[in-house]
């Protein structure tokens, strides 16, 4: 993606999902049609200034790092989505002086959210059926990180998020996201 492009002439509508140390995740939709995204938008005045207190003489060297991270995640995710249905989709990225965004694909929750229900709706969490699927659509995600030298780096519940598949919220895709560094 092009330096300098502002993610805010593509996508308005904005509203905060989660909020993060450095960055937010965001509901958006792309102008000019009726696709909704996920935006995760990393602030990097705030992620460069706490790099100044940890790196001082190394600034600039250490932000450029992160850089590469944050578009090695992008590209992973890429890779990993193409071919699996089970890894969530990221569209593109806008990076300028002040922002650092991923266009993801919308999802509805996360596994962490999704167990916080059923424990309140049965007071139990999965059943073995639930959980055997749960690690069946996981399991291919693995796959295909495997088969492109992937590691993952931050697995946990809120980075497993569900996508519902009926309005009811009976039947769900799971999507690994938030993906690490190749090796």
């Amino acid at each position: 993606m092009d330096e300098n492009k502002n993610f805010r002439d593509y996508y308005d509508n904005l509203s905060l999902i989660n909020n993060g140390t450095f960055g937010c995740i965001y509901s958006a939709k792309e102008k000019g049609t009726e696709n909704y995204r996920a935006l995760k938008v990393i602030n990097l005045e705030k992620f460069r200034e706490q790099l100044f207190f940890k790196y001082e003489e190394d600034v600039d060297e250490e932000f450029n790092k992160y850089i590469e991270s944050f578009t090695q995640e992008f590209k992973n995710a890429e890779i990993c989505s193409k071919s699996n249905v089970n890894s969530l989709k990221c569209y593109e990225y806008f990076y300028n002086e002040k922002f650092f965004v991923i266009v993801m694909e919308l999802c509805d929750g996360n596994l962490l959210q999704l167990l916080t229900e059923k424990k309140k709706e049965h007071k139990k969490g999965f059943s073995i059926k639930e959980i055997s699927e749960i690690m069946k659509q996981l399991n291919m995600a693995f796959l295909i990180m495997k088969d492109n030298k992937i590691i993952h780096r931050d697995l946990k519940l809120e980075n497993i998020l569900i996508k519902y598949n009926d309005t009811n919220h009976k039947s769900y895709t799971i999507k690994l996201a938030d993906y690490g560094s190749r090796i």
